[in-house]
């Protein structure tokens, strides 16, 4: 690097400086396609073989406070068994997220090679809702994840993007950016942050009074009687013998005790 005298730097610092973001903050964001690179991973933890990764760099455009933010996309296609990608099935299963992302920016990518994907994506304009996600602290064979943590010991969340058209959603930056970052924030209807969640609603019965809210069993309601045909007398429903009242006589009413017989006649 070439030092610079400060005199010569005569530009004074704004009043308003955008706030920095180590990552695309939470919200609906509008983003424009710079380049669509490929590259080959590095070999490392568990992953010993370099694969083939499609990057896409986007500039964010909007909201204004997000403006100008540059986040890359990453398209996994190499496979251990194909890691170059060279096999059409291996692009037939492994490339459904970068489809995906061609057809939200607005043209079908199914039968285009790459470099033709490369010049139809440049100055593409997409949308993508953004959500920060919290970096796994375990590698897949169990052992602590080094790259999840930052110097203070802090776990690391990652920014993941639900790609969508252009026009379908209103850029704009979530209020609560501890949402979805697991870091304890308040959610919010259909997940979303910043917006206030209403109450679940309250379940009734027909003819039964409302339940509080949070617990109780529904009252048992009594079971209706089948209509009687005309001119045919009411039969009560007979009831169960009950432990603590003697058991009725046949023909007779719940609770009656048989009278007692007659005293048999004495012989003279």
């Amino acid at each position: 690097m070439i030092d610079v005298p400060l005199e010569q730097l005569t530009v004074e610092i704004p009043e308003d400086v955008r706030e920095p973001f180590e990552k695309p903050p939470q919200g609906i964001l509008e983003w424009e396609v710079k380049a669509l690179r490929a590259r080959m991973t590095e070999p490392q933890d568990t992953n010993q073989v370099s694969r083939l990764v499609l990057e896409a760099e986007l500039v964010c455009l909007a909201p204004d406070q997000a403006a100008g933010i540059d986040f890359k996309e990453s398209f996994w296609i190499g496979t251990d068994t194909d890691p170059q990608a060279q096999l059409p099935e291996t692009w037939r299963t492994e490339a459904g997220k970068l489809v995906k992302f061609c057809d939200m920016s607005g043209f079908n990518a199914r039968g285009a090679t790459p470099a033709q994907l490369a010049g139809w994506l440049v100055g593409r304009k997409i949308l993508s809702d953004c959500q920060h996600f919290a970096v796994n602290a375990l590698l897949p064979n169990g052992q602590p994840n080094p790259r999840a943590f930052t110097q203070m010991g802090e776990l690391k969340s990652r920014a993941r993007m639900r790609w969508m058209e252009v026009g379908s959603a209103t850029p704009i930056i979530y209020e609560d950016q501890d949402a979805k970052a697991g870091k304890g924030g308040s959610g919010g209807v259909g997940g979303v942050p910043g917006v206030p969640q209403a109450p679940p609603p309250m379940m009734s019965y027909p003819n039964t009074p409302l339940l509080p809210q949070g617990g109780g069993v529904p009252p048992t309601l009594p079971t209706p009687q089948a209509p009687q045909a005309p001119g045919v007398p009411h039969m009560p429903t007979p009831q169960a013998p009950v432990a603590h009242m003697p058991v009725s006589a046949p023909m007779g009413f719940p609770g009656q005790v048989p009278p007692a017989a007659p005293p048999a006649p004495r012989r003279r």
